[in-house]
């Protein structure tokens, strides 16, 4: 019995593939993979598909491949009319092969996004997001558009999407952080907080397009939004540096407050640099947070000051205005030599 690098075995219990050695496994899959090149587009799609668990682990697999399972399973996908299960089993089966079919099947991935099914949508953006961060080429405009699509998709297929969006990363930002930022005011409360979420996944390349929604879900949304733009902003860091001021001012304690907001704001403030953190303002907002009554706020108050130096202002912000005594000079020359005292003469 042959296991991959879970420890599991390929097959089903039991099965043939289940008992097979070594030799017998990489002869099985030599099988596989000449029927990729079938005249009959039916047996090299289940060809692929057979092949996917073992393109995931790339274990028994041909030194070299002319053409990749992937490859065959995007072109099959594409074709027209094809059956319910068939579209799904495909989909799925590039999931499995994971980042290994970003290469071959992300453009066809991309133009599946749309399918009116939805179970098929549905396993579309599943296996996007289960290949990763090397498909965002070919679908992230796809799924900036399906994040965004109240007349096909359900609020199911625009979180499912949000969270591809997520996993995909930085990579996806330039097609879909604005459309992220736009889905932060969505209806759903699963769908606006994975889109900020995935604004975050996505740092400071996200900035330009969505800094101003953030920091208005930042200021005014509910707790739990609140709390991932919070996280989102430091992730964006030194980039969103221009809005230090309003960010600074979500530092003063209020009744009923939730203490950690105040605390992203202090990280948040930490993460935009030195040069912000020094400014005077910001230095006396986060001072003053010294004397916060949650332990937290303290704490990521203390840690942005002393990341950037402010020494003074780890005393407290009243520190802040007690004047700088000067040095004295000091002189280089050494010092006057003692005058001796003229010796008296005995009595």
């Amino acid at each position: 019995m042959t296991v991959g690098p879970d420890g599991k075995p390929y097959g089903v219990e039991g099965g043939t593939v289940h008992q097979m050695t070594v030799q017998e496994e990489e002869d099985h899959v030599d099988m596989l993979y000449e029927r990729l090149f079938s005249r009959d587009p039916n047996r090299r799609f289940k060809a692929a598909i057979a092949m996917a668990s073992y393109i995931a682990d790339q274990m028994y697999l041909p030194a070299v491949m002319k053409k990749h399972p992937a490859q065959v399973l995007a072109e099959g996908l594409l074709r027209p009319r094809l059956h319910k299960t068939v579209l799904i089993d495909g989909t799925r089966s590039l999931g499995v092969m994971g980042p290994c079919a970003a290469e071959h099947a992300s453009a066809a991935l991309g133009k599946l996004v749309s399918h009116g099914d939805p179970d098929v949508k549905f396993e579309v953006l599943t296996s996007i997001r289960l290949i990763g961060p090397g498909a965002a080429e070919g679908t992230a405009a796809a799924l900036a558009d399906a994040v965004l699509d109240f007349e096909y998709g359900t609020a199911v297929h625009r979180h499912q999407a949000a969270l591809t969006l997520q996993t995909l990363g930085r990579p996806a930002a330039p097609a879909a952080a604005a459309a992220l930022a736009q889905a932060i005011k969505d209806p759903d409360q699963d769908v606006r907080n994975t889109s900020l979420k995935a604004l975050a996944a996505m740092g400071d390349a996200a900035t330009e397009a969505a800094l101003p929604a953030v920091l208005e879900a930042f200021k005014s949304g509910g707790f739990e939004l609140r709390r991932f733009a919070g996280d989102a902003l430091t992730a964006m860091g030194e980039s969103a540096k221009s809005k230090s001021k309003e960010v600074g001012s979500l530092l003063r304690p209020l009744p009923g407050q939730d203490p950690l907001l105040r605390q992203k704001a202090a990280e948040t403030l930490g993460a935009m640099g030195t040069e912000t953190v020094q400014k005077p303002q910001e230095m006396f907002q986060l001072s003053k947070a010294l004397g916060d009554p949650d332990d937290g706020v303290r704490q990521a108050a203390r840690d942005a000051l002393r990341g950037a130096g402010c020494k003074r202002a780890l005393n407290g912000s009243m520190a802040l205005f007690e004047p700088i005594e000067p040095r004295q000079p000091t002189s280089l020359a050494p010092p006057p030599l003692a005058k001796e005292e003229p010796a008296q003469a005995p009595a």
